[in-house]
Protein backbone atom coordinates (compact mmCIF):
# COMPACT_ATOMS: atom_id res chain seq x y z
CA UNK A 1 0.00 0.00 0.00
CA UNK A 2 1.36 3.48 -1.30
CA UNK A 3 1.67 6.04 1.90
CA UNK A 4 -1.14 9.02 0.93
CA UNK A 5 0.87 12.23 -0.80
CA UNK A 6 1.05 15.11 0.68
CA UNK A 7 -1.69 16.61 -1.27
CA UNK A 8 -4.42 14.01 -0.63
CA UNK A 9 -3.26 15.73 3.36
CA UNK A 10 -4.09 18.77 2.22
CA UNK A 11 -7.15 18.48 0.39
CA UNK A 12 -8.87 16.62 3.38
CA UNK A 13 -11.39 19.42 4.96
CA UNK A 14 -11.21 18.67 8.16
CA UNK A 15 -7.37 19.25 8.64
CA UNK A 16 -7.72 22.06 5.99
CA UNK A 17 -9.78 24.19 8.26
CA UNK A 18 -8.05 22.89 11.74
CA UNK A 19 -5.08 24.19 9.74
CA UNK A 20 -6.72 26.99 9.08
CA UNK A 21 -7.79 27.91 12.37
CA UNK A 22 -4.91 27.13 14.23
CA UNK A 23 -2.94 29.59 11.59
CA UNK A 24 -5.38 32.56 12.80
CA UNK A 25 -5.17 31.75 15.90
CA UNK A 26 -1.12 32.18 15.87
CA UNK A 27 -1.53 35.37 14.07
CA UNK A 28 -4.00 36.66 16.39
CA UNK A 29 -1.20 36.00 18.97
CA UNK A 30 2.38 37.09 17.13
CA UNK A 31 3.72 40.34 18.51
CA UNK A 32 2.94 41.67 14.88
CA UNK A 33 -0.41 41.16 14.72
CA UNK A 34 -1.31 40.74 18.15
CA UNK A 35 -2.84 43.77 19.11
CA UNK A 36 -5.05 44.26 16.03
CA UNK A 37 -5.88 40.46 16.13
CA UNK A 38 -6.80 40.45 19.69
CA UNK A 39 -8.41 43.61 19.49
CA UNK A 40 -10.79 42.48 16.27
CA UNK A 41 -11.67 39.87 18.39
CA UNK A 42 -12.44 41.44 21.20
CA UNK A 43 -14.79 43.54 19.13
CA UNK A 44 -16.41 40.08 17.64
CA UNK A 45 -17.33 39.22 21.44
CA UNK A 46 -18.76 42.43 21.78
CA UNK A 47 -20.69 42.32 18.77
CA UNK A 48 -22.27 38.67 19.90
CA UNK A 49 -23.14 40.19 23.28
CA UNK A 50 -25.35 42.88 21.09
CA UNK A 51 -26.68 40.49 19.27
CA UNK A 52 -27.92 38.21 22.47
CA UNK A 53 -30.13 41.26 23.40
CA UNK A 54 -32.24 40.80 20.10
CA UNK A 55 -33.30 37.04 21.64
CA UNK A 56 -33.12 37.92 25.16
CA UNK A 57 -33.83 40.77 27.66
CA UNK A 58 -30.19 42.78 27.95
CA UNK A 59 -30.98 43.11 31.45
CA UNK A 60 -31.10 39.57 32.28
CA UNK A 61 -26.98 39.78 30.69
CA UNK A 62 -26.10 43.13 32.04
CA UNK A 63 -21.90 43.50 32.34
CA UNK A 64 -20.71 46.90 32.08
CA UNK A 65 -17.08 46.21 33.77
CA UNK A 66 -16.94 43.57 30.80
CA UNK A 67 -18.58 45.67 28.42
CA UNK A 68 -15.99 48.54 29.35
CA UNK A 69 -12.67 46.10 29.29
CA UNK A 70 -13.97 45.50 25.55
CA UNK A 71 -14.28 49.03 24.54
CA UNK A 72 -10.81 49.58 25.82
CA UNK A 73 -9.56 46.60 23.74
CA UNK A 74 -11.22 47.26 20.94
CA UNK A 75 -10.17 50.71 20.70
CA UNK A 76 -6.08 51.43 19.73
CA UNK A 77 -3.30 52.32 22.11
CA UNK A 78 -3.28 56.40 21.24
CA UNK A 79 -6.76 56.79 21.36
CA UNK A 80 -8.27 56.96 25.46
CA UNK A 81 -11.60 57.55 24.93
CA UNK A 82 -13.58 60.13 27.29
CA UNK A 83 -15.15 58.06 29.97
CA UNK A 84 -18.84 59.67 28.94
CA UNK A 85 -17.95 58.01 25.47
CA UNK A 86 -17.37 54.81 26.39
CA UNK A 87 -19.25 52.85 23.60
CA UNK A 88 -21.53 50.55 25.77
CA UNK A 89 -25.36 49.87 25.91
CA UNK A 90 -25.27 50.94 30.05
CA UNK A 91 -26.22 54.53 31.86
CA UNK A 92 -23.78 56.94 32.42
CA UNK A 93 -24.09 56.56 36.20
CA UNK A 94 -23.85 52.87 36.13
CA UNK A 95 -20.39 52.95 33.52
CA UNK A 96 -18.72 55.46 35.82
CA UNK A 97 -19.81 53.13 38.88
CA UNK A 98 -18.17 50.17 37.10
CA UNK A 99 -14.99 52.05 36.21
CA UNK A 100 -14.79 53.10 39.43
CA UNK A 101 -14.53 49.38 40.39
CA UNK A 102 -12.46 48.73 37.49
CA UNK A 103 -9.99 51.44 38.79
CA UNK A 104 -9.72 49.96 42.42
CA UNK A 105 -9.04 46.59 41.12
CA UNK A 106 -6.18 47.70 38.55
CA UNK A 107 -7.42 47.45 35.30
CA UNK A 108 -7.74 50.89 34.07
CA UNK A 109 -6.27 54.24 34.70
CA UNK A 110 -8.13 57.38 34.60
CA UNK A 111 -7.42 61.01 34.66
CA UNK A 112 -8.47 64.36 33.44
CA UNK A 113 -8.06 65.80 30.02
CA UNK A 114 -5.15 68.17 30.13
CA UNK A 115 -7.62 69.94 27.17
CA UNK A 116 -10.62 70.20 29.40
CA UNK A 117 -10.69 69.90 32.97
CA UNK A 118 -14.71 68.43 32.92
CA UNK A 119 -13.53 65.66 30.62
CA UNK A 120 -11.95 62.31 32.20
CA UNK A 121 -9.97 59.83 29.79
CA UNK A 122 -9.61 56.14 30.59
CA UNK A 123 -7.26 53.43 29.07
CA UNK A 124 -6.24 49.53 30.57
CA UNK A 125 -3.51 49.47 32.97
CA UNK A 126 -0.42 47.40 32.13
CA UNK A 127 -2.06 44.62 34.40
CA UNK A 128 -5.65 45.20 32.86
CA UNK A 129 -3.81 45.24 29.13
CA UNK A 130 -2.16 42.17 30.37
CA UNK A 131 -4.86 40.59 31.76
CA UNK A 132 -7.01 41.33 28.14
CA UNK A 133 -4.26 40.27 26.04
CA UNK A 134 -3.96 36.64 27.86
CA UNK A 135 -7.44 36.17 28.29
CA UNK A 136 -8.17 36.77 24.59
CA UNK A 137 -5.26 35.19 23.42
CA UNK A 138 -6.69 32.19 25.09
CA UNK A 139 -10.38 32.44 23.80
CA UNK A 140 -8.59 32.88 20.44
CA UNK A 141 -6.62 29.70 20.53
CA UNK A 142 -10.06 27.79 21.64
CA UNK A 143 -11.63 28.89 19.03
CA UNK A 144 -9.12 27.74 16.38
CA UNK A 145 -8.99 24.42 17.80
CA UNK A 146 -12.09 22.04 16.69
CA UNK A 147 -15.05 20.87 18.92
CA UNK A 148 -14.02 17.96 19.96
Amino acid sequence: MKPERPEQLRSEPPLDDLLRRLIAADRALSPAHGRAGLGALAALLAKERRARDAYFNPALFGEPAWDILLALCIGDDSHCPALSALPIPSPTSTAHRHVMKLQEAGQVEVWNDPMDMRRRRIALSPAGAEAMQAYLAEIALTRALPRL
